[in-house]
């Protein structure tokens, strides 16, 4: 989530072409940016009234899964009072300095991380996060480009991550999200099984998208459930089994009583996440299938095609192309030998 690109987007900008509004989304110095803001690149669209309720909403939310990560993981600092305060007092806190033992830990934890860093990686690290330097300036110091500069410092921030970040399964799976993002394969290749689980739903997988805001918020509880209480898979079959109507029960024993226990337990907490969402008054949404259809319609024009044929001739077949990468090397990881051609 680029907050300045959230910030800019919330303002709802008018557009050159009547009854537009301008977008902006972060992108790389190098993609050709059609404008800086604050010295920082955006791409720039235009879209309707409609696509930029749907575009600010899922950014409302990526936002505020963001906010509440933070609030949710970060330390408060006097602990003594703290029930004292309202939650926007809390809030106001967080980022305060911080006291001395606190300080302490923080810089001994961050040390040992570091430890696993080469002496590359520790410089940049250091000169970016405890000197504040730009990468910029830190290229110019160290004779090196601001593309090395930057290739270095993620490494070395996700090797930090790695040692010191949030082990809970909804912290592991933002991390993994993350680098799914920047890298287009999560560690260890995780997104190639949860992939193939996800295929394996195909039948109940639409109707479940409709009760996420966000591909990405999907595919974090996918991640999540996949990868914790594998342990409990089984126990959490034969419960639901039991307590579900005929109906349901049969179409579980139908779709999933053959397949592995980690598919037919990712389709129950599947199930009951939508319950869970369902409780709290919160109602299906079209988010992420109109948003893609108008994304797609957009570029189909400006390639003079129809969408259906971009979809298929270009979209598709580059998605393909990309996770058939994740895939070979995959299972040369697991068999060490290449993926047979079809």
């Amino acid at each position: 989530m680029d907050k300045q690109a959230y910030h800019y987007n919330k303002k709802k900008l008018k557009g050159k072409t009547a009854g537009t509004y301008r977008y902006f989304y972060s992108c790389d110095p190098y993609d050709n940016p059609d404008i800086w803001l604050d010295n920082k690149p955006y791409a720039e669209i235009e879209v309707t009234e409609r696509e930029w309720q749907i575009l600010y909403s899922m950014d409302k939310t990526e936002y505020n899964d963001d906010h509440s990560y933070t609030r949710k993981f970060t330390p408060l600092i006097y602990r003594k009072d703290e029930e004292e305060l309202t939650p926007k007092q809390r809030q106001k806190r967080i980022g305060n300095k911080q006291l001395f033992d606190e300080l302490l830990n923080d810089k001994i934890d961050i040390n040992r991380a570091m430890s696993r860093l080469n002496e590359q990686e520790r410089e940049v690290y250091y000169l970016f996060h405890f000197k504040d330097l730009k990468q910029a300036d830190i290229a110019k110091q160290l004779g090196k480009t601001q593309g090395y500069i930057s290739m270095v410092l993620e490494k070395a921030e996700e090797k930090v991550a790695e040692y010191d970040g949030d082990k809970t399964p909804d912290g592991v799976a933002w991390r993994y999200w993350k680098v799914f993002v920047r890298k287009g394969h999560m560690p260890n290749y995780v997104d190639v099984e949860i992939e193939y689980a996800l295929s394996q739903l195909v039948c109940d997988l639409l109707p479940f998208f409709h009760w996420f805001y966000s591909a990405s918020d999907l595919i974090r509880f996918a991640t999540k459930s996949y990868l914790f209480a594998n342990d409990k898979m089984e126990s959490e079959i034969k419960e639901y089994l039991l307590s579900v109507p005929t109906d349901e029960k049969q179409h579980f024993e139908d779709y999933y009583g053959k397949q592995p226990v980690i598919i037919g337990a990712l389709y129950i907490r599947f199930v009951k996440e939508v319950n869970r969402r369902k409780k709290r008054g919160l109602h299906e949404r079209d988010n992420i299938y109109t948003t893609f259809i108008n994304m797609a319609d957009k570029i189909a024009k400006r390639v003079h095609m129809t969408t259906d044929d971009f979809i298929e001739k270009r979209f598709l077949p580059h998605v393909a192309e990309k996770r058939m990468k994740s895939v070979r090397q995959f299972y040369k990881l697991y068999t060490g030998k290449s993926l047979p051609k079809k």
